[in-house]
């Protein structure tokens, strides 16, 4: 939401009543952007950690392997969603002689 911007509230000049119906919808119990916060899910293996706001660190932990996945934030995906144009098969002709 912060990316098209969508949390922005017009302030008015009304009276409490216009704050009233507006005060469900924040909380003051968001973290703020430059804190590091680490969270743990339950007291089973299976962890989720937020880093710095920016990405979020999911680890599950089975009987025989550990499973990690890591989501990165909003902000950054135009990054992620980034693709490289198609090369040409000279380009990759070349990288295989090269080895």
């Amino acid at each position: 939401m912060e990316a098209k911007s969508h949390c922005k509230v017009h302030y008015s000049d009304g009276g409490d009543e216009e704050d009233a119906e507006l005060e469900e919808f924040y909380s003051s119990n968001y973290a703020n952007e430059g804190e590091n916060q680490m969270v743990l899910a339950g007291e089973s293996a299976n962890t989720v950690r937020r880093f710095g706001g920016s990405e979020l660190v999911i680890t599950k932990r089975g009987v025989n392997k550990v499973t990690a996945k890591i989501l990165g934030s909003r902000e950054f995906m135009r990054y992620y969603k980034q693709k490289s144009p198609p090369s040409s098969q000279k380009h990759f002709v070349n990288s295989l002689a090269i080895r």
